[in-house]
């Protein structure tokens, strides 16, 4: 039933994306959209939701500043996150700021509340360092400073998160670690070890999309995970 539903988004989404990338080679445009169709939801060494998800996200460019929409819902609509993001972009730095949301926290409540004590919006600054070609090394540093990222005693964790990738040929190695107690681990720890491997599945003569296959383990949590996902 899960391959069933898998093939059946494919086949719905798979005329959109002709019909995008005709439109681009005709008139390039600020706005760029894609969607993944992953076998589960992985996210920094956790394991979201065991079922497969579809993640649309849309992108408006323009010089070096980028902003955009990701979603995530399960196939069954149990769970569903919409984040918002804006980047700036300077040589090989990006800093980022993100207000990540998750309705299945709570929905009773108001998308828009943003009270400090009881929001649902998780706010997130992150500054992203990326190597040059010839050394495809990049170093993520990512941490909550607003919102649903609380204790019991209702204060803020700030919790952080350092990641390392590193890029070869048709692999992503990534190395994800928290100095200190928050929402990943309750002390610093090394919580996500991962392999990728990317590759495009040819549809047609003129038509190929990028699949992969990630195996995620989190040290810390003693969990092991793999997802496969496609993008189109």
């Amino acid at each position: 039933m899960k391959k069933t539903s898998l093939f059946l988004v494919i086949y719905l989404f798979l005329p959109i994306y002709l019909f995008s990338q005709d439109s681009i080679s005709r008139k390039v445009s600020p706005f760029s959209f894609n969607t993944d169709i992953v076998s589960s939801y992985l996210w920094r060494g956790f394991q979201v939701s065991e079922l497969p998800h579809i993640q649309p996200e849309l992108r408006f460019s323009k010089g070096n500043f980028e902003v955009g929409c990701w979603a995530t819902q399960s196939i069954n609509g149990n769970y569903s996150e919409l984040d918002l993001y804006a980047c700036y972009s300077k040589g090989a730095f990006t800093f980022m700021l993100a207000d990540y949301y998750t309705f299945t926290d709570n929905p009773e409540k108001s998308y828009f509340s943003y009270s400090k004590k009881s929001t649902n919006h998780s706010l997130e600054g992150s500054v992203l360092f990326e190597g040059p070609e010839k050394f495809p090394l990049s170093l993520l540093l990512s941490t909550y400073i607003y919102g649903n990222d609380r204790d019991t005693m209702g204060t803020n964790y700030y919790s952080t998160y350092v990641e390392l990738l590193y890029s070869l040929k048709n692999f992503d190695f990534t190395l994800g670690a928290t100095p200190f107690e928050g929402l990943y681990a309750d002390t610093y720890g090394i919580v996500n070890v991962g392999i990728r491997y990317n590759k495009e599945m040819k549809i047609s003569e003129n038509l190929a999309l990028p699949v992969y296959f990630s195996i995620v383990a989190n040290p810390y949590s003693e969990k092991f995970y793999f997802v496969v996902g496609i993008t189109i």
